[in-house]
């Protein structure tokens, strides 16, 4: 049912469930919901509809928040602002009143004060980490410099403020009496999971972080122990504060962690339905450990335990972030021997890091090594893994190289049971994997002559990032190559400039159309983070760039310079190089 925020505040107390994550509203959030609602209040709409709640009844006007708890929240905390500029104006005791009665247990009739405030029973009561400071807060009291709730506290400070009283409190009659929700409330004996399913499917896809989070704490009541649900919140809550990196979202990054941890437990998820193949495959699982000594509680929280394993954690962090903990990747590659050599872990991750369909597998292999503790096993499993990476890597960067689009689906399902298999074992696989990736060589670029052959049809490839990697993989072979290049930070250059505008120039290309050169594998190189171009007319001639060339850092922009004349005919010259030392980089041997 639909009802202002006034009449939902007065239907009794709240409390936010044990499982529910701690305020998260950042900024942005709360400041789109003042400027949502003050929008709505200068164009005078007759009301400004805030979503859905959901409430679970648990008996004498006590409702738990299962769906809402940021809203609400927010609006107790814009209230209790409104109510501290009334009460210090000295001037608008009725405000006032309507607003303690919103944020506390207080007769209607009863005479208040935000003096007394600190004795009135609060009707919201949020998650533990929250308490002291929401209390603080709704007392019309600053509190604390760090957090999200105190961010929106002066978010909501700020904004409040910036306004004269007469708007202010304009903005508190319209958000009593115009603000609305939809209100479900549901009674304790329904599953309130699979209502908060159906609540949250509007047709789109749903978070399945927050699916997957709800439905294991299905798993545990109210008398399941205060302890052990609290270590249930704090390990599925640690994993969006270990994994969140710039550029991603917190749940995402769970996401795609999750996805890959329990692929290598369960086995295939697809990425569109992960949640239900998640709640599918769970239950196998349950039902084929469960017995009289381990119940279904036990057993999820065995499971929440291995999920939330700081270990793993670091490890999918190392097989996904730019930057993979150093000390880790220089351990493995001296056992494996490889320091001095190019294909090492730590080209292997970076090469593989944007193909998440071989995540599991990585992954599987690399949790095999980690549990291992024998000395003389461990050595021989890493050059295993070592061995397996440089197939994997020569498998996708030369499909990557040959077909205009890399297909996840063609491999992802075959990838995610393999990588379930190794995870089961005490020994990585070098055959099972060689295996299956000739099984998946629907290109033949396994086959060196069938490589070359299809990278020299390959009139342009596609996508910056798949260019640098063949580049960098290739510049590792010239003399001279540096050890210390920086190779994340090296920018791909077109020897024959894009632009036609500059090719009068290039005597090479006088009487030859140069556009069907420009993007030719032959025509391309990199440039190093510190090196110089040369001035204005860089894009002049070849030989206003050989200078900047001679002094580049990257060994096969160097070899360009010894070029007298830049050509088709030394594009072609160049092009055949090129993939003769791919085809040496990423070599396949069984």
């Amino acid at each position: 049912m639909a009802m202002s925020f006034s009449d939902l505040f007065e239907m009794g107390t709240f409390s936010v469930p044990w499982h529910q994550r701690h305020y998260d509203w950042d900024k942005a959030h709360v400041t789109a919901l003042l400027n949502d609602i003050e929008e709505a209040r200068l164009e005078q709409r007759p009301c400004y509809f805030l979503g859905s709640i959901m409430l679970i009844d648990s008996g004498n006007d006590h409702w738990e928040i299962n769906d809402g708890q940021q809203r609400m929240i927010t609006v107790s905390l814009i209230i209790a602002r409104l109510c501290r500029m009334a009460f210090d104006e000295n001037e608008d005791a009725q405000r006032v009143k309507i607003a303690l009665g919103k944020l506390f247990v207080v007769g209607r009739d009863e005479v208040c004060s935000l003096d007394d405030a600190d004795g009135y029973r609060a009707r919201i009561t949020p998650p533990l980490n929250d308490l002291t400071h929401y209390r603080y807060f709704i007392c019309g009291n600053p509190a604390g410099t760090n957090g999200k709730l105190t961010s929106a506290w002066k978010e909501i400070n700020d904004f409040l403020t910036s306004m004269s009283l007469e708007d202010a409190y304009r903005y508190f009659d319209y958000l009593v009496k115009k603000t609305e929700v939809a209100v479900l409330r549901v009674p304790r004996i329904v599953d309130p999971n699979a209502v908060y399913e159906t609540l949250n499917f509007r047709g789109k896809k749903l978070d399945d972080v927050d699916l997957i989070r709800n439905h294991l704490y299905s798993f545990f009541s109210e008398d399941a122990g205060e302890h052990r649900r609290d270590v249930v919140r704090d390990s599925i809550e640690r994993i969006g504060d270990v994994l969140t990196r710039r550029g991603k979202s917190r749940n995402r990054s769970a996401e795609e962690y999750l996805r890959c941890h329990t692929q290598c437990l369960f086995g295939y998820m697809r990425s569109q339905h992960f949640y239900h193949d998640f709640r599918r495959e769970m239950r196998a699982y349950l039902d084929k450990r469960r017995s009289t000594r381990h119940t279904e509680a036990a057993l999820v929280f065995q499971l929440i335990e291995k999920l939330s394993d700081r270990r793993a954690l670091r490890l999918f962090r190392m097989v996904t972030a730019p930057g993979p903990d150093p000390e880790a990747v220089e351990k493995f590659e001296r056992r494996t021997k490889t320091t001095k050599r190019h294909r090492r872990l730590s080209v292997f991750l970076r090469e593989l890091r944007s193909y998440t369909v071989v995540q599991p597998l990585l992954f599987s292999m690399l949790m095999v090594y980690g549990k291992e503790r024998d000395a003389r096993r461990l050595k021989r499993i890493a050059n295993e893994i070592n061995r397996n990476l440089e197939r994997l890597t020569t498998f996708v960067l030369r499909t990557a190289f040959v077909v205009p689009k890399f297909e996840p689906s063609h491999y992802e399902e075959r990838f995610a049971e393999l990588a379930r298999s190794m995870a089961d074992a005490e020994e990585v696989s070098e055959k099972a994997l060689s295996d299956l990736l000739r099984e998946r060589d629907v290109h033949g670029i396994l086959d060196d002559r069938q490589f070359r052959d299809s990278m020299k049809r390959v009139k342009r490839m596609t996508g910056s990032a798949r260019i640098r990697s063949f580049l960098l993989g290739v510049n590792a072979t010239f003399a001279g190559a540096s050890r210390l290049l920086n190779e994340e930070r090296c920018t791909l250059e077109h020897i024959l400039p894009r632009g036609a505008e500059h090719w009068s120039g290039w005597t090479g290309f006088r009487t030859v159309d140069g556009s069907e050169y420009v993007h030719r594998l032959g025509n391309l190189t990199l440039m190093g983070p510190d090196d110089n171009k040369p001035g204005r007319r860089f894009n002049a001639s070849f030989a206003a760039k050989k200078g900047g060339y001679e002094q580049s850092l990257v060994a096969m922009t160097k070899q360009v310079a010894k070029q007298d004349e830049w050509s088709p005919e030394v594009i072609a010259r160049r092009e055949d190089d090129l993939i003769r030392r791919a085809i040496r980089v990423w070599t396949f041997e069984d």
